[in-house]
């Protein structure tokens, strides 16, 4: 039995949390080894032992993904109190999040039939703090932002090790999926979140 191609899908998590504005490319190494990160590289080792029956092995490194089918837009818009008309929403930290719209995935996974090989950043042009991640949503939410920082200890006091999902300043670099010919779409904050089909 022989594959034409395996796609293997982890996390930008890959790198782990820390704290850094360096851009990080797919050459860099893991530069902290958290709980995300382990799985991250558990997982792309898994994906290189089907070398024995496949030539081309492509490993997406995927950042958040905005969609309407829950996940991780979904838990934020639930941030929120309960009160009908003076809802708000408040920041976790200040920690730099990345995204991606699943109408660009889709399109990602299906191009991964072409001649495509090895690891891939999977994440939009832009990088933006969580605390304005919150402030746009909520605006698009036509609902009051309150920017509440919590702090480290209290997110890992109450997340434990997916606290690391949340912590940390780095960003990775989407040129080397762009210079495969694929085009981004919705590369800034604003443009995702103004899609209805997010919403719906």
């Amino acid at each position: 039995m022989s594959l034409s191609c395996f796609i293997s899908a982890s996390g930008i998590n890959y790198y782990g949390s820390f704290t850094s504005n360096a851009l990080l490319t797919e050459k860099d190494p893991r530069k902290r080894c958290d709980f995300l990160s382990e799985v991250c590289n558990a997982w792309e080792n898994a994906a290189d032992e089907f070398s024995v029956i496949t030539e081309r092995i492509v490993k997406l490194r995927i950042s958040a993904v905005l969609s309407s089918k829950k996940g991780f837009l979904e838990a934020l818009k639930k941030i929120t109190n309960n009160h009908p008309r003076f809802r708000n929403l408040a920041a976790a930290n200040n920690g730099l999040t990345g995204y991606i719209i699943e109408d660009s995935l889709c399109p990602i996974l299906s191009r991964c039939k072409t001649p495509m090989y090895g690891s891939y950043n999977t994440v939009s042009d832009e990088y933006t703090t969580q605390k304005m991640f919150m402030k746009k949503l909520a605006k698009n939410m036509n609902r009051y932002f309150f920017s509440i920082n919590i702090p480290a200890f209290a997110v890992r006091l109450f997340l434990e090790e997916m606290s690391e999902m949340i912590s940390g300043r780095n960003r990775a670099s989407n040129e080397k999926i762009k210079r495969s010919g694929f085009e981004l779409k919705y590369p800034s904050l604003s443009s995702a979140l103004a899609l209805d089909s997010i919403f719906t």
